[in-house]
């Protein structure tokens, strides 16, 4: 009985290194991806969310190397004290990197509702709480790892009361929350926009209200896949595999952040030559990819749009 639980032990602990490099692979390979349009639509223009896409993108890039380390035996990573301390780096990097997401959902959000100050109240009065929810099922942990244990791989093993354990779930739980909601306001402005877009003078314009909808619907299907399943694994899973996807969730998600801000930036230049005939929930999204400095009336954002031709010149030639 002994050698068969010790069996299963390892076995998790297997599987649960596998299930994080998961997430390493999806992070890396989409990096390289995605690439080529990141030089020709992101470097060397300015805008008000190209930070976002940076600090997104490259934050968790880097955040992943002592994360992929920590995976593997090594002699010199068999100390408690070390173990311990990354333990509390996966945290802390897994919460920086959904915080990254989460603004980055506001500020596109906020930007398709023309900078609505009532969409930016409510959104923050949700989710303000949530991030309240966040701090209390993090903070509320004590983190104690043994990797001197006989079972040990790497800094895998965390042990921890299923009470703690299952605080985190109330992490995912209000992430899945802001998803949602996020989703819900972004379909209720794309819905409408689609049907204005259709009674237009001009025909169908509604190319970037198609990329909005078809984009947020796509990040909330897959987010709600992930955050569900992980959610799932610190309420009903065994010890050694609870949170075992919150990695490969957390990769998944930046990822299609910067395609979300990569996708706007191509519907950008391809919509230069249309921009009079877009409504102004259209223009505002368009030149927030483009310039922080945006007005919320179409004939203000053409102008500004016009006078920024030799930049845009010199980045579709790259």
């Amino acid at each position: 009985m002994l050698v068969r639980t010790q069996s299963s032990i390892v076995n998790q602990l297997y599987l649960r290194q596998y299930i994080q490099l998961v997430g390493f692979t999806v992070a890396y390979y989409d990096y390289l991806l995605t690439f080529n349009d990141e030089v020709c639509y992101i470097w060397g223009c300015k805008g008000s969310i190209l930070w976002i896409f940076y600090i997104n993108r490259y934050f968790s890039i880097f955040a992943l190397i002592p994360s992929l380390i920590g995976l593997f035996p090594s002699a010199s990573l068999y100390s408690e004290n070390v173990c311990s301390g990354f333990a509390v780096y996966e945290e802390a990097t897994l919460v920086m990197a959904q915080m990254i997401t989460s603004v980055a959902l506001l500020l596109r959000t906020f930007a398709l509702y023309r900078r609505s100050r009532k969409i930016l109240t409510g959104i923050l009065s949700i989710g303000l709480p949530l991030i309240g929810l966040i701090s209390w099922s993090v903070a509320d942990q004590t983190v104690e790892s043994h990797p001197t244990s006989t079972f040990s791989i790497g800094c895998l093993v965390i042990e921890a009361s299923y009470e703690v354990q299952s605080h985190l779930g109330f992490a995912w739980i209000a992430l899945i929350i802001y998803d949602v909601l996020i989703f819900v306001l972004t379909i209720a402005k794309t819905c409408k926009e689609r049907n204005l877009s259709y009674n237009a003078v001009f025909g169908h314009v509604g190319g970037l209200t198609d990329l909005i909808w078809r984009d947020g619907a796509v990040y909330f299907a897959i987010m709600a896949v992930f955050n569900t399943a992980n959610t799932a694994t610190f309420f009903i899973g065994s010890p050694v595999l609870q949170g075992s996807l919150s990695r490969t969730a957390s990769s998944v998600s930046v990822s299609l952040i910067s395609r979300l801000i990569i996708n706007l930036r191509k519907q950008y230049f391809s919509r230069m030559q249309t921009i009079g005939t877009l409504p102004d929930s259209q223009m505002s999204m368009l030149f927030f990819s483009y310039n922080h400095h945006f007005s919320s009336s179409s004939s203000d954002l053409q102008n500004q749009l016009e006078n920024s031709a030799a930049a845009r010149t010199g980045i579709e030639g790259v």
